[in-house]
């Protein structure tokens, strides 16, 4: 349970606006019993120090997702294109910087399996694109965990729960 409230008084015929910014802090993130942390753990010290660098300059944080998608939604490429690759991002929601760096994926929230290769073609694109070091990261995982007979596991960590 928790309540935000914001007070401020306006005059008769002004304008306000507010801005409010939910935040959290999670630096032990756990993944099947082990300790892998979160990177943010090592930018800030508390949820409210999250919070209060994301409202300091909510103008630029804005302006900066913009520029992220401009180049997909203000281009020449038709508008399917243009849509399929900005909405091939959004399982971006699935991933996680663990405290020392290293990029990770689930394959879904049902499924905790960690960069299943069998997912990562269609991730592969916009990752390439906006995230380089994410996709050149889970290669050196990969190659860290390959068989001696060339075989790449299907993922680097599994716990599916469904």
């Amino acid at each position: 349970y928790g309540a935000a409230a914001i007070t401020v008084q306006i005059p008769v015929g002004g304008v306000a606006d507010l801005s409010a910014a939910l935040s959290w802090y999670f630096p032990e993130r756990d993944y099947m019993d082990k300790v892998v942390g979160n990177f943010y753990s090592t930018q800030y010290a508390n949820s409210e120090d999250v919070g209060t660098d994301i409202l300091a300059d909510l103008e630029t944080t804005v302006k900066d997702i913009s520029n992220l998608q401009r180049p997909l939604v203000e281009s020449s490429l038709p508008d399917w294109l243009s849509d399929t690759l900005l909405n091939s991002v959004s399982h971006i929601r699935s991933a996680w910087f663990q405290s020392n760096g290293q990029w990770r994926q689930w394959e879904a929230y049902d499924c905790v399996n960690v960069d299943s290769i069998h997912n990562d073609g269609e991730r592969h694109i916009p990752y390439i694109m906006f995230l380089p070091e994410t996709t050149r990261n889970k290669m050196r995982a990969w190659g860290a965990t390959q068989q001696s007979n060339g075989m790449l596991p299907e993922q680097l960590a599994c716990g599916c729960m469904g």
